[in-house]
């Protein structure tokens, strides 16, 4: 041993260790022929003066750290989520039957029969897809936000709002496509 080694720090974690020894050590295959005259060009790191404990591996690109998650936010936006998916599927007979509600609304208003059960089966099943996708976009975001550790119990509810918003244009649309619609609302503001 040379004197400068003696005052050298006892090696931690194989930080004296040669490439090959590091190589073997991570479990990967010792480099090649090509690889050493490749390095054999590059100069060589400096020595560490002192010992460092090694860190974390820094998160590839693809990879999202995962910070520490909420319990009880988890719990309230996937019971959210669920009622958001129940209500959809619950829906699914009305809209389907769109045009049989709106007799039943035109029955109750004494508005006669209802003339436009063509665009209510259209914007029925439109308003189906609409709703589903809204769903899902609503569980994907939710989804992606809880998994950064983020706080998410407010994404459902803005799907909630979206949901609301979508169903009262498609309800209206189909009470407005009916020409007797207005002129017994009319009808009926006058006496």
């Amino acid at each position: 041993m040379t004197g400068s080694e003696d005052r050298r720090p006892p090696a931690q974690y194989g930080e004296y260790a040669t490439p090959e020894e590091q190589q073997k050590a991570k479990g990967l295959p010792e480099p090649t022929a090509h690889d050493a005259t490749a390095d054999a060009g590059q100069p060589a790191p400096p020595a560490a003066t002192h010992a460092a404990p090694p860190q974390a591996d820094p998160p590839s690109r693809g990879q999202v750290p995962s910070a520490p998650a909420h319990p009880v936010d988890r719990i309230v936006t996937l019971v959210l989520l669920a009622l958001g998916l129940f209500v959809w599927l619950n829906g699914i007979p009305g809209y389907l039957a769109l045009a049989d509600a709106l007799q039943m609304v035109f029955d109750q208003l004494g508005a006669g029969t209802y003339q436009a059960a063509d665009t209510a089966a259209a914007l029925g099943v439109t308003a189906l897809v609409v709703q589903g996708l809204i769903w899902a976009l609503t569980a994907a975001s939710a989804w992606f936000s809880l998994k950064r550790g983020r706080i998410s119990w407010w994404i459902p509810l803005v799907g909630a709002a979206l949901y609301f918003i979508a169903s009262m244009i498609v309800v209206s649309v189909a009470l407005f496509a009916d020409p007797g619609f207005m002129d017994s609302v009319s009808v009926q503001t006058r006496s």
